[in-house]
């Protein structure tokens, strides 16, 4: 009998434990973690915005490496496909006025890279890329560019007012080429537009809020819209390249006498909102619940823009990143007004409140409204739910942590690190 209870207990312990790895291997996180404080790690802006050589990345995208990454950007093609210009240290001129243009040339089907293709920059500057399919341009001057893309067997490709800024890093490029078709891409347009506004319950029937008692795990990919088809991409690459699109350059802040600091800051607190945003997307509901992708690529969601991500969001974006308890995690703000409830928020983010102010929205309890003072003035929006991102730099220029900043805009929230699945 003793024998018998003791099989008995034994195949019960192995049923448990069997249990636990399944729910483990499901991606469902059921403990908070309590061994790193997000707040603190997402403050600890250890490194400048410039400088990636201590940064690490959770996955490499499609347009560089993390050894590209740690050696910033210094020798990133092949030298007969690195274009030289004069060194502005030569005329005495500000370093930051001249860019390291780096980029890769991709088959719009495949993203496969593709050698010998041809770039041209304001109808003037060629470079070919190498077998990699990789191009650099150092000492670019600052400014705005048309940009053509030419391989033999492809369609020309137009990208239409993309700019490159010293005060960035390396500006980062992907380019496409089509064999069916010519492309045509323009900065000025995929950033014009406004963000949906926070869903209400009347007519949602299927939007709930999500009383949890613990940190839940998140998706490590999404599937976005961009460039007349959906692509799966990794989570981090996601949001740097949102965090390019969505603020403007290192210079630009620069110019309303914040520190490199402060734009560390304010760019890192910009991240935290738009992995808040994707998760309600993924988790809770998207504008393009009947599609087969998660979230578009403009405005009507976050802007995305593939074609130039730069140095600085990426080492921001870092920030938000970690595998430091063995696990690869991400950091985004959970509604936690008592200690036994966590739920999705709306990660709403607008442009510029004028001085008036966010607004309270009436089914989303931690969109508060916040009195706020621009930075400047920036585009009218539809609404004012959430995160002003000129009120943001405001905050950052007064010395508002990063963590601070997304705690003011969005009330009663916790900054979590929870895990990628």
């Amino acid at each position: 009998m003793k024998n018998s209870t003791k099989r008995f207990c034994g195949v019960l312990i192995a049923i448990c434990i069997a249990s636990i790895l399944l729910i483990s291997a499901a991606g469902v996180y059921t403990g908070n973690d309590t061994s790193i404080d997000a707040d603190s790690y997402i403050d600890d802006i250890g490194s400048t915005l410039l400088d990636s050589s201590e940064v690490e990345l959770l996955s490499e995208g499609k347009s560089f490496t993390q050894v590209d990454l740690n050696n910033n950007f210094s020798n990133y093609a092949d030298e007969n496909s690195t274009v030289d210009l004069p060194s502005p240290l030569a005329s005495g001129d500000d370093i930051y006025d001249y860019a390291n243009v780096v980029g890769v040339v991709l088959d719009y089907d495949t993203n496969i890279p593709i050698a010998d293709a041809t770039v041209m920059v304001g109808g003037r500057l060629t470079v070919t890329t190498d077998k990699d399919g990789r191009f650099q341009i150092k000492n670019m001057p600052n400014g705005t560019y048309d940009w053509t893309v030419t391989a033999d067997g492809y369609h020309g490709s137009f990208y239409l007012n993309y700019p490159v800024d010293g005060s960035d890093g390396a500006n980062i490029f992907t380019f496409c080429a089509d064999k069916n078709d010519s492309l045509e891409f323009d900065r000025n347009d995929i950033c014009k537009g406004e963000q949906a506004e926070p869903p209400t319950h009347e007519g949602f029937s299927h939007i709930s809020t999500y009383s949890m008692s613990s940190i839940p795990s998140i998706k490590s990919s999404v599937k976005v819209y961009y460039g007349g088809k959906t692509m799966t991409l990794d989570r981090e690459e996601y949001i740097y390249t949102v965090l390019s699109s969505e603020v403007y350059s290192v210079s630009w802040y620069r110019n309303f006498n914040l520190s490199d600091d402060q734009i560390s800051h304010f760019y890192v607190a910009q991240a935290v909102a738009a992995n808040t945003f994707l998760e309600y997307a993924l988790s809770v509901y998207s504008n393009h619940s009947k599609e087969d992708y998660d979230v578009c690529a403009d405005q009507c969601c976050q802007v995305y823009d593939r074609a130039k991500i730069t140095q600085a969001a990426i080492n921001a974006t870092a920030q938000i990143f970690h595998d430091k308890l063995g696990y690869d995690a991400a950091a985004i703000a959970l509604y936690h007004p008592n200690s036994r409830t966590y739920d999705y928020i709306y990660g709403a983010f607008f442009s510029s409140c004028f001085g008036e102010g966010t607004w309270t929205h009436k089914n989303q309890p931690a969109l508060i409204g916040k009195a706020c003072t621009d930075l400047t003035s920036g585009a009218r929006s539809n609404h004012q739910y959430g995160l002003c991102q000129m009120g943001a730099a405001w905050l950052a220029k007064n010395d508002y942590l990063a963590s601070e900043i997304v705690g003011y805009y969005y009330t009663d929230t916790q900054n979590c690190f929870c895990r990628l699945a």
